[in-house]
This record gives structure tokens, C-alpha cells and sequence, in this order.
């Protein structure tokens, strides 16, 4: 109960009785069942006079050896008890070879199958079978291997000897034919050319094609299939002529041509739609620049245009035209003088393309420049952020983590408590400020799940940070609509939230002492046109909307005010300058969208979240609280900052775990190869050497299923997802707390 096997089933429908008929087998089941059968099959190879083919698993457990099938519950070394010591060091030999990628070999003393109490010199080559587990290995003795070469080497220069004198006969023989059939050839040759020439003389009469299946020879072959491709491209020649009206036709530019008075002889279907006609009919015979140019461009190309394309042949640029329904539309136009070689008349051709869109776009292109600008420059400021944010986040574990471990020790009474509580606060108040930094270098590494929105908008209603803002704004009036009925999005909540409580307490500071913010979630279909008014991609959306009544932000700083440190508040009072650069790459973390207006009636920010139907976490969802204690489990710290790993190995030492550190990934796979841990607590960024995700990868080339936390202020977000998905069991961020890192370690030792 409560756990699901693959199966594989066949199944058919039994028409007279309406039934489905099926049957099927575990797929666990056939794979044990193959297995074993594998092993029974492999315990029974032999070659040569002792060769035989092993079988052990990669933590040493014993499947097939010296032809004899074991149960795979003893170790190697157990079950030839003999030397237990020195059958560990060759297993150790073979899972060294099985792990490289392609096998290796190994050497070493062995008894033979035949005499079990004699040692021999064994030369074996050992592979790996991940998806098993299995390494399968066979070899030699090599005392029998001499002694077969010997015989081998016997055997092959005898053979050698058969084969010269062979080869010698067939080659005289094949001679002897080859000879033979050459003066048989060499009057069919004559004959060949004679006929193929007679082809040629009448390829170059008629078009009729040289019957190629005459021909015996390639090389004569190809000069037929040369003069039939002459006669093909002469019939080709005809066929584009006519093909070109029909690629003309199917053409989405307006194309057509004049005679020299502008007179209209042709035009595609895509300028017929173009002039807003409603059939060729009604173009043929009109005067193109009379008919279809306003009165100023009817100038230009009487005066300019067609005197250009008489004397060189061509003209591109812009015109306005008019259409039958009087409408205006820009177009490009190409311009060719052609000639009918035939009657020797020239014709004006002209390619037109309605240059709208492009008219557009050339009018936003200013406006396009200084989004780039602003883009760049948030860029740079985002570097310079994450660089100082992660120093920060090193200086502020021992500001924030110090004065934990020294308030355990202190007694209540102690007057030294308030100031060491004090340090401890203004760590983690410089511990949220970092927090913005690193989101506006966007490489704060958090943990994203599917959450409901309106659950995490009421659960900011009932946080002490709203608490606090109202008693500081006692008349402005809160109201909230929860109209998404389905809120689901996947998102970080610690993020989501910090983005709420950055634009309600700017609506409450912008109202004054008397007004009103409102909070509403709603479901939102954008569609197309939507969407690129908008510059994000159409689809479902859950909509987190802040509104507020206050005076409006000018039409000038509405410009600005993502821009990181743009602020009209008094900076470091009431604001730090980031608060809405937060919000804006919040959102381009979790691909969605913010879209702001403004004005005399106040301001309303709409954040986008791209909609997820999977199950959402219930509205009152909250991590456990408490600190959790260890029972002397033994963890290993992987830090390159010889503070943190300080820090880290007091904490846990007074969790009651036994802890061990180290200052690199590679020292902690040298110390764990050696002695198993059972936890790793890895930072994810160590210089110099391998990160933190390549040492957990290299971990589990050791211990299948090592359990690990992650520990980091500052990392790629798919570092921290492929190490997740890998299979360690929390994350943890810097500087953390004794409880926060308490409820970690004690989860992931739970499983």
C-alpha cells in the first residue's frame, strides 16, 4: 500500500463482447528474474583450461566468482575468508577500473579453478554497469596464457605459409582472366564510341535525349548524360518563362509593370490587395501615377523617378501611395527598366512592399535606445551589487552567527545580553539589505515551489512587517480582494513577499495620513495584442495588483523608477534606493511581467506571474519551528572561508552533532573517501577549485545517496537546482541562524 510498481501490459479489444483483454508483467520483477538468470548463464562461461567470468557489485558484495553463484549479502573480502585483507585490496583494484568510464585492467595473484589452494599471477579486465551496479570482470593466468601463446604462435606460422602460397595461385589466375576478358572489352569499346558519336550528331538535330542504356562504358555514360542536360536546360528555358507569372502570382510583394506612358499591362494578386482593388481587371490600362500617387509624389516620379530608370536602369526608395479607397500607405518601391527582346518595347517593372510596421518602428526606435541604456546600466550596477552582496554575506555570518553562540553561554541576567542581541539584530537588518542587493544581481538562490498567491498575500496581512506599517500609518485604510481562483505560481515566497511589502509600503507612504491602498489577485488571459503592448509572452497569468490614491508619480521619474538607488525618499531613513528595482527583477526571475500607471488619481503597479495548474501549498503552510537536535551524527563543513567554517562547526557542536571541516571540495572527497560522513554541509562558491555542485557530484560517485545541505548567500540558481534534484535535501542561506540551520540538518538527517 501506497507504493507504485512499473508494469507493462498488452491489451486488446475483444470486439463481440465489447472487453478490453489485458496481462502484464512487473518490470521490477523481470528485471530480478533477468538478473539472476544473467548470473546463472555467467557462472557457467568458461574459456581456456581456468577462465571463468566474475561478478561483484560496486559496494563489494559478492555475486559470481571461481564459477560458484553467491547470495550478493557477503562482501568479496567475506567470502574468501582466507585473506579478507588481501581480497579488499582487489576489490579496490577492480572499482577503480569498473568507474573508468571505458574499463581498465588489473593484475594480481589468484587461485585457479583447478587447484584452489595454489596461487597465481592474473592478468584481468575489469568494466562497470552503472544502471546494475555491477562490475563483471574475466582474465587470464598468465602461466596458461604463455603457454598458449606458444602454441598459437606455432599454429599462425603454418598458416602463414597456406596463405602465401594461395595467394600467389589466385593472383596468377586472376591475371590469366583479367587478360582474357580485356581483349574481349577492347572491341566493344570501338563499337561504343562509334554509337555514342552517332548520338551526339543527332542530340545536337532533334531533342530527342541519348538512350543511355546503349551505353556500357561510365565514362561515355557521362558525356551522354552531359548532352541530355544540354537538351534538358533547352526545355527548362520555355518552362521558367512560363513559371515566372505563376511565382509572380504567389508573391506576398506587389509586383507588376507599366509601359512607358505608366500605363498599367500587369500586376500580382499582392498589389491588386495592395491598391485595394477588386480584381486585376480593374488596374489594367489605368495610369499608375495618376491613379494611384497623390499629386506631390505624380511629381516626383514624372519628373525624377521614371528620367532615373530610363538612364540607369533602376530606382529604390519610399512613396506614398494612395488606394482605391483613398487610404495613405508608405511603401518601398524597386523600379526596373526591362525590354522585350522580341519587339524591342521597354517596360517600367516596379516591386512594392507596405513599409507600415517599419514606419513604426522607426518612431519607437529612440524609445527602444533608452530601454537598452537603462538595461545596460542596470546591468552594471547588478555586477557591482552581487560582487560587494557576497562579500557581505561572509562578513555578516560571524556578525549575525557570533552573537547566537555567545547568547547561549551568557546567563539571562547579564547586561552584556541587550548589546550582544543588538549586534545580532543590526546583522540581520544588514542581512535583508544584502538580500535586495543579490536580487538586483539577480544571483540570490532561492528555493521555488508552487505556491497559492493569495495565500502568500495573507500571509503578509498577518505578518509583523504590515503590523508594524499600519501602527506607523494609522489613517490609511488597507482593503484587499482575493478574485484569483486559481493562484497557483511557481515562485519563491521569500522573494514574492518582499515584492509586496515593497509596494504597499511605498502606497502607504505615498497616500499620506489619510487614504486608501488595495491589494487584489485575478486571473488573467493576455492575449496577443495584449501581450506586445505589454512585452511579454501571451498565456494564463495569476495578476497581483497594488493601487493606491495618492498623488501619482511624474510623467519624469516614471521613467526611472526601477533604476537601482532612484528614489525621492530620503535615502537611508526611509528607503534604501532598491526597493522597486527589487520588485522589477523579482519579476523577471519568475518570467513574468510588471507593468505600472500613474496619475492624478494615484498609482497601480501589476505584477504578472505566469499561471501554474499543478497543486499549490495550503494558505496556512509554515515551516516547523524549534531547534532540532543531533544525536552525535558526524557532519562534514566544506568552507573556503576559515570563519564560517568556524561558525558552522560551533553551531552544530551545540546541536550535539560531531563535526569535521574542511577548506575545499577537493579536501572533503580525499576525507570522505576515507571515512564516511553522514551529512556534507557545502558552500556552493570555494576558489579556488571545484564549486560546490562538482563536489557533491564527485560525492555521490562514492556513496550513492550522500546527504547533503546546501549553504550559500550567492549562487546560479541551476547550481542549487541540479544539486536538488540530485538528491540533496535542503538549502540553507547565508548568514543563517542556529534554528534555521538546526530545522536543515535535523530535516535532511530525517529524510
Amino acid at each position: 500500500k501506497g507504493r507504485d510498481y512499473k508494469k507493462i501490459s498488452f491489451v486488446k479489444l475483444f470486439e463481440p463482447l465489447n472487453c478490453l483483454i489485458g496481462t502484464g508483467l512487473y518490470v521490477d520483477d523481470i528485471d530480478n528474474q533477468i538478473q539472476a538468470e544473467l548470473l546463472q548463464v555467467v557462472s557457467r562461461i568458461r574459456f581456456g583450461r581456468e577462465g571463468y567470468v566474475f561478478i561483484n557489485r560496486f559496494n563489494g558484495d559478492a555475486l559470481v566468482s571461481n564459477g560458484r553463484i553467491f547470495s550478493g549479502k557477503k562482501k568479496l573480502w567475506e567470502e574468501f575468508d582466507k585473506d579478507p585483507v588481501k581480497m579488499r585490496a582487489i576489490f579496490d583494484k577492480e572499482y577503480k577500473a569498473a568507474i573508468t568510464p571505458d574499463g581498465d585492467y588489473i593484475y594480481y595473484s589468484h587461485i585457479k579453478l583447478t587447484t584452489p589452494d595454489i596461487e597465481s599471477p592474473k592478468a584481468s579486465f575489469i568494466f562497470g554497469i552503472p544502471e546494475l551496479q555491477w562490475l563483471v570482470g574475466a582474465g587470464v593466468y598468465l602461466d596458461d596464457a604463455e603457454a598458449d601463446i606458444e602454441v598459437m604462435l606455432t599454429e599462425l606460422k603454418g598458416e602463414i605459409k597456406k596463405k602465401i602460397l594461395y595467394s600467389s595461385i589466385v593472383t596468377l589466375l586472376v591475371l590469366l582472366v583479367f587478360l582474357y576478358i580485356f581483349r574481349l572489352l577492347r572491341g566493344k569499346i570501338a563499337n561504343d564510341t562509334e554509337m555514342l558519336s552517332s548520338f551526339f550528331k543527332q542530340a545536337a538535330l532533334s531533342n530527342e535525349p541519348i538512350n543511355r542504356d546503349l551505353v556500357h562504358f561510365e565514362e561515355l555514360d557521362r558525356m551522354a548524360e552531359s548532352a541530355n542536360m544540354m537538351l534538358e536546360d533547352k526545355k527548362q528555358a520555355k518552362k521558367q518563362l512560363e513559371m515566372f507569372k505563376a511565382f509572380a502570382d504567389s508573391s506576398n510583394q506587389g509586383m507588376g509593370w507599366a509601359d512607358r506612358n505608366g500605363s498599367i499591362e500587369y500586376g500580382n494578386p499582392a498589389l491588386v490587395a495592395l491598391l485595394e482593388e477588386e480584381s486585376l481587371n480593374a488596374i489594367i490600362g489605368k495610369n499608375v501615377g495618376s491613379e494611384y500617387y497623390p499629386e506631390e509624389e505624380q511629381k516626383r516620379i514624372n519628373n525624377t523617378i521614371f528620367p532615373t530608370v530610363a538612364s540607369s536602369g533602376h530606382w529604390s526608395g519610399e512613396l506614398q501611395l494612395r488606394t482605391a479607397t483613398g487610404n495613405l500607405i508608405p511603401t518601398h518601391n524597386s523600379l526596373f527598366l526591362i525590354r522585350d527582346e522580341t519587339s524591342g518595347e521597354q517596360y517600367y517593372a516596379n516591386i512594392v512592399s507596405d513599409i507600415t510596421e517599419l514606419k513604426i518602428a522607426e518612431k519607437d526606435k529612440a524609445n527602444l535606445a533608452r530601454k537598452l541604456q537603462v538595461a545596460q546600466k542596470m546591468e552594471s550596477i547588478g555586477l557591482i551589487a552581487g560582487g560587494v552582496a557576497h562579500d557581505l554575506n561572509n562578513i555578516l555570518s560571524g556578525i549575525t552567527g557570533y552573537p547566537e553562540l555567545i547568547l547561549g553561554d551568557l546567563p539571562k541576567d547579564s547586561k552584556l545580553r541587550s548589546f550582544v542581541e543588538a549586534i545580532g539584530q543590526s546583522g540581520r537588518r544588514a542581512a535583508a539589505i544584502v538580500d535586495d542587493l543579490l536580487t538586483v544581481a539577480r544571483g540570490a538562490a532561492y528555493a521555488r515551489k508552487i505556491h497559492d498567491l493569495n495565500s502568500l498575500v495573507q500571509n503578509y496581512l498577518e505578518s509583523p512587517e504590515f503590523k508594524k506599517l499600519k501602527s506607523l500609518h494609522p489613517g490609511v485604510s488597507c482593503n484587499y480582494l482575493f478574485e484569483a481562483a486559481n493562484g497557483g505560481v511557481l515562485c519563491s515566497p521569500v522573494q514574492v513577499q518582499k515584492t509586496l511589502m515593497n509596494l504597499v509600503t511605498n502606497g502607504f507612504e505615498a497616500v499620506g495620513d489619510n487614504g486608501t491602498v488595495t491589494i487584489t489577485t485575478s486571473n488573467q488571459q493576455v492575449d496577443t495584442e495584449s501581450a506586445a503592448s505589454l512585452e511579454m509572452i501571451a498565456g494564463s497569468y495569476v495578476v497581483l495588483e497594488v493601487q493606491d490614491n495618492g498623488p501619482g508619480i511624474s510623467e519624469m521619474d516614471l521613467e526611472h523608477i526601477f533604476e537601482p538607488f532612484y528614489t525621492k525618499k530620503t535615502m537611508g531613513k526611509s528607503g534604501t534606493g532598491l526597493g522597486l528595482t527589487v520588485v522589477w527583477n523579482t519579476m523577471v526571475d519568475h518570467d513574468g511581467k510588471v507593468s505600472v500607471k500613474s496619475g492624478e488619481t494615484g498609482s497601480c503597479f501589476k505584477l504578472f506571474f505566469p499561471l501554474t495548474t499543478s497543486g499549490t501549498q495550503s494558505l496556512k503552510e509554515k515551516d516547523s519551528e524549534g531547534i532540532i537536535s543531533g544525536d552525535n551524527q558526524h557532519i562534514l563543513v566544506i568552507d573556503d572561508e576559515p570563519q564560517l567554517r568556524e561558525i558552522g562547526c560551533q553551531m552544530l557542536r551545540k546541536l550535539g552533532y560531531r563535526v569535521d571541516s574542511v577548506d575545499s571540495g577537493e579536501a572533503a572527497i580525499e576525507f570522505i573517501r576515507d571515512q564516511p560522513v553522514d551529512l556534507m554541509l557545502i558552500d556552493m562558491l570555494m576558489e579556488p577549485g571545484i564549486n560546490g555542485r562538482e563536489t557533491y557530484m564527485e560525492a555521490l560517485k562514492l556513496y550513492p545517496g550522500q546527504r547533503a545541505v546546501i549553504a550559500s548567500g550567492f549562487s546560479k540558481s541551476d547550481d542549487v537546482t541540479a544539486m536538488l534534484e540530485a538528491g540533496a535535501a535542503k538549502f540553507v542561506k547565508k548568514p543563517y541562524s542556529l534554528e534555521l540551520l538546526s530545522r536543515a540538518i535535523g530535516e535532511a538527517l530525517r529524510g
